[in-house]
C-alpha cells in the first residue's frame, strides 16, 4: 500500500459512511441534477448575432465575433432571404457591440458571416435577426404616473400600458433597467420588447448585463404571454421566483428570444406551442440562459423550425430543452438547429426531441443539425433523438451531429432511437466519461445506416459506441475507442463495421463488428492518453472510493468523467483516493482516468513517430499508407468543436438493400450519398468489394442518378460481402469522401 500523504482520508471515510454511500450507491436521488466541476463547460466560440434592437433610424447589434485570423462580416437587408446577397455593411468591427445608423424605417434583417481570407466566400454563422426601425415607446419604473411613453421624460411607468398601446400598430417598446416586480405581461403581434437601457434610453450605451430589466412573476402565472403572429423579446431577465408558472408562454407565435435569461419558474422556463399541421413556425433563441426551472428549460411542441444559438440550458429539474413532439406535415420540413450551446446538469436529458408525423399525407421531413455544443453532467442522456413516426415510413429524418462534446452524463452521452426512415452522421465529436454508452444507436424494424467518423469514445461505463436492437448498423470511420468498460464498439443484432479505427485499453475492443484497417494501439503509440480507467463507486467530501486503486500511482494527473480538468492524486489508502481538487459534487458511478506525471488530462490521439499501428488504416492497394484513428481521416483532427469555418462533409447516406443480412444472389446494390458522386472517381480503387475471406469480387460498378450501383458478379453474390468505400471517392462538386467506410452484408 502506498503511503498516505493526507490526514483527511479517515474523516472522509467516516463522511462516506454517514452519507450511506456504500460502494455502488448514489449520494443523491437519481432525479437530482448533477452539479458539475467549475471548468470544462465554456461555450464554444461560435460567431453570430446575440441581439438586434431597433430605434428611430438605427439598430444596436450585440454579437460574438470570430477569433483573430478569421474575418467577421455584418450584413443587412430588407428581407430575411436576401441578407447575404450584398456585401457586408461592416467588416471586423471593434468590440462586440455596434450601432448602425441612417436606416430606413420598418423591418430590417441582419446576419453575421465569417471567412478565412479576403476573397473567400462568406460563410453565415448564427441566426438572422429582425429589428424594427422606428420610434419606440419608453418605459421607466421610476417615471411619474401618467406618461404617454412618447419620450424618456414622459415614459410609461407600467409596461402593460406600453404593450397595450403597441398592440395597435406594433413596433418597439424599450424598458429601462430596473426591477419591475411581479408582472404578467401580454405582448402582442408585431411588438419588439427590449430591455437594458439606461436613464437616457440611448442605444449606444444600452447594456442588458450591467443594467438589467428584471421581470418578476406572480404565483401560478406566466411572466410574459406572447400573443399573435410575431413577437421579439431582447435583453430581458425573467425571474419566476419559484412561483410563476412559466417565464414565457407562446401559442402559435413566431418568437425570438435574444439575450433573455429565464430562471426559477415553477414549471417550464419557456413554453412554445405550434399547430400540428401546416408550415413550420420559426422560433429562435440567441444568447439565452434557461436555468433552475421546475420543469423543462424550454418546452416545444408542433410544427417548428427552431434555431438555438449560443444559449445555455442548465440545472432545470427536467430536460434542458424538450420538444415533444416535433411535428412535420406532409410536404413540409420541420427543423432543429443547435450551434454553440451548452446543456448542463439538467435533471433528465440535456436535449430531448421526439419526432412525429403530422398527418396522413404523402410524407414530410425532419432536419436536425447539432454543432459545436456541449452536453455535460445531465442526469439521463446528454442528447436523445427519438423517432415516433414508425407507422409513417414516408416521413424521413436527416440527422447531423458534429463538433459535439458529451461527457459526464449519467445515462448515455447520446442516444438515437431511429425507428423509421432516417440518415444520420456523427463527425468530430467526443463522448467521454458517461455512465451509460458513449453513443447508442437503436431501432425497430426499419433499416438504415448510421455513419460515425473521426470521433472519440473514452472512458464510458457502458460501451463506447453501440448499435443495440433493430436494423441500423453503425459504420465507424477513423474513430478512437479507449477505456470503455463494456467494450469499445458493440453491435448486438446486426453486423456493424469499423474502418481505420483505433482502440486502447478496454476489455473487448469489438463485438459484432467487421473491421478493416482497425486495431489496438500499443503502449506509447499515442501522444497523450489515460493509462488506467477506474470506476468511482462512492464519493465523500474530499475523497473517492474506486474499484482498482492498484492501477493508480501517487502524483499522476487524473480527470473525472472526461471533464478535461487536471487533478493530482495526492493520497491512496485501500480503495480510497484523494485528489488535490474535487468538484462540489461527484455523481456516481463515474470514471476516474489516470494519466502520467504532469502530462495534463487532455487527450491527444496523434500517433508518435514509429508507432506500431502507423500506416495500418484502410487503403486502396498501391495507395499511400493511411493511419488509423481521427488524425488519419481525410479531414484529420482531434475530435471536438470544429470552429466557425466548419467543414464541407461528404458522406454515405443510404444503402439499398439495407445491410442487415446476406444479399440475394442477383441483388442490385445501390449506395446513395448526401449529394451526387463524381462518376470518374467511382472505380475499383475507391469502391472495393470482397467476400468474407477477403478475396476480391468483380461486380459491375456504375454511377446511376448520382449514386453508385453494384451489379452482382458472375456466379452471384456470396453469403458474406464487404463493400469498402475509400477516400478517392468525391462528390460532383469536388469534395473528398469525409468518412471512408465498410458496408457489410452478412458476416
Amino acid at each position: 500500500m502506498q503511503m498516505i500523504r493526507s490526514s483527511r482520508l479517515l474523516p472522509a471515510l467516516i463522511a462516506i459512511a454517514a452519507l450511506g454511500c456504500t460502494r455502488g450507491t448514489l449520494p443523491v436521488a437519481p432525479s437530482d441534477p448533477v452539479i458539475p466541476p467549475s471548468a470544462g463547460t465554456a461555450l464554444p466560440p461560435a460567431p453570430g448575432l446575440l441581439s438586434a434592437v431597433g430605434g428611430a433610424v438605427e439598430v444596436q447589434l450585440r454579437f460574438i465575433a470570430a477569433a483573430p485570423g478569421i474575418e467577421t462580416g455584418l450584413f443587412l437587408a430588407s428581407t430575411r432571404t436576401a441578407v447575404f446577397d450584398a456585401p457586408p455593411v461592416a467588416v471586423d468591427p471593434a468590440g462586440d457591440v455596434l450601432v448602425l445608423g441612417g436606416l430606413t424605417p420598418g423591418s430590417q434583417f441582419l446576419g453575421l458571416a465569417v471567412r478565412a481570407d479576403a476573397g473567400d466566400p462568406w460563410r453565415p454563422s448564427g441566426p438572422v435577426l429582425e429589428a424594427f426601425v422606428g420610434a419606440p415607446l419608453y418605459v421607466d419604473p421610476e417615471a411619474a404616473p401618467g406618461g404617454d411613453g412618447s419620450s424618456p421624460a414622459s415614459a410609461f411607468q407600467n409596461p402593460v400600458a406600453a404593450l397595450v398601446t403597441a398592440s395597435i400598430f406594433g413596433g418597439n417598446v424599450w424598458l429601462r433597467g430596473g426591477d419591475y416586480g411581479p408582472v404578467s405581461l401580454p405582448v402582442f403581434d408585431g411588438t419588439f420588447l427590449s430591455g437594458g437601457f439606461g436613464a437616457a434610453f440611448d442605444l449606444e450605451t444600452r447594456d442588458p448585463e450591467s443594467q438589467p430589466s428584471v421581470l418578476g412573476g406572480g404565483s401560478g402565472q406566466a411572466v410574459i404571454g406572447a400573443n399573435g403572429g410575431r413577437v421579439v423579446l431582447d435583453g430581458l431577465r425573467i425571474d419566476g421566483g419559484g412561483t410563476a408558472s412559466l417565464g414565457v408562454d407562446a401559442v402559435e407565435v413566431e418568437l425570438d428570444l435574444r439575450s433573455v435569461e429565464v430562471r426559477d419558474c415553477a414549471t417550464r422556463g419557456v413554453r412554445v406551442r405550434a399547430a400540428l399541421i401546416g408550415d413550420p413556425l420559426g422560433v429562435r433563441l440567441a444568447g439565452c440562459t434557461l436555468a433552475n426551472n421546475g420543469g423543462d428549460g424550454f418546452s416545444g411542441q408542433g410544427v417548428l423550425a427552431l434555431e438555438v444559438f449560443a444559449s445555455r440550458f442548465e440545472q432545470n429539474v427536467q430536460e434542458g430543452l424538450d420538444i415533444d413532439d416535433l411535428v412535420a406535415s406532409s410536404g413540409a420540413t420541420a427543423r432543429l438547429t443547435v450551434l454553440g450551446s451548452v446543456f448542463e446538469s439538467n435533471g433528465a436529458e440535456g436535449l430531448d426531441v421526439d419526432l412525429a408525423a403530422g398527418d396522413a399525407g404523402a410524407g414530410g421531413a425532419f432536419e436536425i443539425d447539432i454543432r459545436d455544443s456541449r452536453f455535460v453532467t445531465n442526469n439521463l442522456a446528454g442528447v436523445l433523438v427519438d423517432i415516433d413516426y414508425e407507422a409513417s415510413p414516408a416521413w424521413s429524418l436527416d440527422l447531423e451531429v458534429s463538433g459535439v462534446v458529451a461527457w459526464g452524463n449519467r445515462g448515455d452521452g447520446a442516444r438515437f432511437d431511429l425507428d423509421s426512415t432516417s440518415t444520420s452522421f456523427v463527425h468530430r465529436s467526443v463522448f467521454a466519461g458517461n455512465a451509460g454508452d458513449g453513443l447508442e444507436v437503436s431501432s425497430e424494424s426499419a433499416a438504415g445506416v448510421a455513419v460515425v467518423s473521426t470521433s472519440s469514445f473514452v472512458g464510458n461505463l457502458g460501451a463506447g459506441l453501440r448499435a443495440s436492437l433493430g436494423n441500423v448498423p453503425v459504420l465507424a470511420s477513423h474513430c478512437v475507442l479507449s477505456g470503455n468498460f463494456d467494450g469499445g464498439m458493440r453491435s448486438d443484432t446486426v453486423t456493424s463495421t469499423a474502418a481505420s479505427c483505433l482502440t486502447w485499453l478496454q476489455p473487448q475492443d469489438f463485438t459484432g463488428i467487421s473491421g478493416v484497417g482497425s486495431g489496438a494501439a500499443a503502449a506509447g503509440d499515442l501522444l497523450n492518453v489515460a493509462q488506467a480507467f477506474l470506476t468511482v463507486e462512492a464519493a465523500g467530501v474530499e475523497v473517492l472510493d474506486v474499484d482498482q486503486p492498484n492501477l493508480l500511482t501517487l502524483g499522476v494527473d487524473a480527470e473525472l468523467a472526461g471533464d478535461d480538468v487536471a487533478r493530482e492524486v495526492v493520497a491512496i489508502s485501500g480503495s480510497l483516493v484523494e485528489l488535490d481538487v474535487l468538484p462540489a459534487f461527484v455523481g456516481v458511478p463515474t470514471v476516474l482516468a489516470a494519466f502520467g506525471f504532469d502530462t495534463g488530462v487532455v487527450e491527444d490521439h496523434r500517433l508518435v513517430p514509429g508507432a506500431s499501428v502507423s500506416g495500418d488504416g484502410m487503403v486502396a492497394p498501391g495507395a499511400a499508407a493511411v493511419d488509423p484513428g481521427p488524425h488519419g481521416a481525410p479531414d484529420g483532427a482531434e475530435p471536438g468543436p470544429i470552429g466557425p469555418l466548419g467543414i464541407d462533409a461528404y458522406r454515405l447516406a443510404r444503402v439499398f438493400p439495407a445491410p442487415i443480412g446476406s444479399l440475394a444472389s442477383d441483388a442490385l446494390v445501390r449506395l446513395e450519398f448526401d449529394r451526387p458522386v463524381l462518376g470518374a472517381t467511382a472505380d475499383d480503387t475507391s469502391v472495393r468489394v470482397v467476400d468474407g475471406a477477403g478475396v476480391a469480387l468483380d461486380p459491375i460498378v456504375a454511377v446511376v442518378g448520382g449514386a453508385i450501383e453494384l451489379t452482382a458478379p458472375i456466379g452471384g453474390w456470396p453469403a458474406v460481402v464487404y463493400v469498402d468505400l475509400d477516400r478517392q471517392l468525391s462528390s460532383d462538386d469536388g469534395v473528398m469522401l469525409t468518412a471512408p467506410v465498410r458496408v457489410a452484408f452478412g458476416g
